[in-house]
């Protein structure tokens, strides 16, 4: 979550004119709470994404019931507002939540100079970024990734 509130700190002048990037950053900090109660739900698990959006919600309440009303306000509103995916905010932080799952199985190939690993991890994003920059970022991410095939493969040799 703070790695991703750091790439909304780092969004080129001409991708963020229509982006409150305060709100961006606040966004990528509040999106994943739910899961210091409920943990990690992946499509893996075999839960539903209407009972997976029930306890995160439930969570959320939680959570929230131990902050200021002022507060709580602003950060149910928060995660509502990534849930529903309705604003460019919202849009490129999900985008920026699936492309920091990459990072982090290319960084993990990478230290263990095994890459395609964690393949699934990318086939599972194929054609899921919605935004221009999160193509881009995954696109330069696939790029230092096929270096990095070549470069174990010399090694081999």
């Amino acid at each position: 979550m703070y790695r991703m509130a750091l790439m909304a700190t780092v969004i080129p002048a001409d991708e963020r004119a229509n982006l409150n990037t305060d709100r961006l950053i606040k966004m990528a900090i509040v999106h994943d709470l739910a899961e210091c109660i409920v943990g990690d739900i992946t499509p893996h698990c075999g839960v539903s994404k209407e009972e997976k959006l029930s306890r995160e919600e439930d969570a959320m309440k939680q959570l929230c019931e131990l902050i200021s009303e002022e507060n709580r306000t602003e950060i149910m509103d928060l995660w509502k507002e990534y849930v529903d995916q309705k604003t460019p905010e919202a849009v490129i932080c999900k985008d920026f939540d699936k492309f920091e799952m990459l990072l982090q199985a290319y960084e993990y190939e990478h230290e263990t100079l095994e890459p395609g690993k964690l393949e699934s991890f990318f086939e599972s994003t194929l054609g899921t970024f919605s935004t221009s920059l999160g193509q881009k970022w995954v696109r330069e991410l696939c790029s230092l990734r096929r270096n990095l095939f070549i470069q174990c493969e010399s090694s081999d040799t």
